[in-house]
């Protein structure tokens, strides 16, 4: 559990290459371990390290991981996680019907929290970015600003805005008109 949000950590911090060390070796140890909860909330975490560097193939099979060992032990939290990750991953990988993955593992982290993470919403809004959706995820933006501002959950709020910026400035390039 510390490894993982040190991984995490040290990866906002601007630390990557310490933060996929640390996320090996995380897997690495609770690999040996006989413990299925911690091995779904590594594979989890790794996945979603992979995901915030771009590395879409090896984000997908660790989330393909996770979900396996979430559906085999009743995990809804990690499996929401796995999904969300997968799906992320399939869609920048060109397959649009990922975007659905996400939208369902945001119904279960719903149900199995109460509420919503806004690193959940953050996925969904990459994706339609990635689909050029941009009116759908700036409307998934305001939701995830109001919804961090609701919970107090502000842990993901520079990413939020990063991704409104790069949103705005795609649909202005959309929306460009040619010069004569």
């Amino acid at each position: 559990n510390c490894n993982a949000y040190l991984a995490c950590t040290l990866y906002f911090l601007g630390y990557p290459e310490q933060a996929q060390t640390v996320c090996q070796q995380m897997l690495a140890q609770v690999r040996t371990q006989d413990h299925p909860h911690t091995l779904a909330q590594a594979l989890s975490f790794a996945a979603l390290l992979q995901r915030w560097l771009n590395r879409q193939q090896q984000a997908q099979v660790l989330a393909a991981d996770t979900i396996a060992i979430s559906r085999q032990h009743d995990f809804h939290l990690w499996r929401a996680c796995g999904e969300m990750t997968h799906g992320w991953a399939r869609v920048m990988q060109g397959q649009a019907d990922g975007l659905a993955e996400i939208e369902s593992s945001i119904a279960t982290m719903r149900q199995a929290l109460g509420g919503m993470s806004v690193v959940f919403l953050s996925s969904q809004i990459e994706a339609c970015m990635h689909l050029q959706q941009f009116d759908r995820a700036l409307a998934l933006t305001a939701q995830a600003l109001a919804d961090a501002a609701k919970t107090g959950d502000a842990h993901f709020l520079p990413e939020l805005y990063r991704l409104k910026g790069v949103c705005l400035l795609s649909l202005d390039a959309a929306n460009a008109v040619p010069a004569r």
